[in-house]
């Protein structure tokens, strides 16, 4: 996708979204994409980012995903990014979940000590030959930081579907 056309998706993403009793800061196009009739993708709002599911208001009340819901001529739901909710991320997006990457010559420890660095580590190395590790942290960052192992991963996970990321 051009630059231009990519403009336009996340203006019409922005402008049906504006139909909504929420305070839309920001909402992150790369994340956009369809399944089953729905659209997904990540937006910020005062409260933080969040997941954004849109569609027919039947089909939005049966997504498995848990969050408020808004009524227009379609219906949106915002939801916490929680650990629940990445459960869900990680069935309907495979590519979310962590793998394996023993067979990649040549990987790289991104080290996101706070979790909101990964976006911009999967855009720094999407020009080279390399693997990302994302969810890398030892137990002693973890404890300085007051994270968990698996708020790590979840933190990967929500910045790997905001990106896109689809290379494991």
């Amino acid at each position: 996708m051009n630059k231009l056309s990519e403009d336009a998706a996340e203006q019409h993403i922005f402008q049906s979204l504006k139909a909504f009793p929420i305070d839309l800061r920001k909402i992150y196009p790369k994340s956009f994409c369809s399944r089953d009739r729905l659209k997904y993708g990540l937006i910020r709002t005062s409260e933080g980012k969040k997941l954004a599911v849109i569609g027919e208001k039947g089909l939005v009340l049966d997504d498995p995903f848990k969050g408020d819901c808004y009524h227009h001529s379609s219906t949106l739901k915002v939801c916490d990014l929680s650990a629940e909710n990445t459960e869900r991320l990680m069935i309907l997006f495979p590519f979310t979940k962590p793998v394996s990457l023993r067979k990649h010559p040549i990987t790289i420890g991104t080290g996101d000590r706070l979790g909101v660095a990964t976006p911009g580590h999967i855009r720094a190395i999407q020009k080279y030959h390399v693997r990302p590790v994302l969810a890398q942290q030892s137990v002693r960052e973890n404890t300085q930081t007051g994270r968990s192992f698996r708020e790590v991963v979840q933190d990967a996970a929500w910045a790997v579907f905001q990106e896109d990321y689809q290379g494991g």
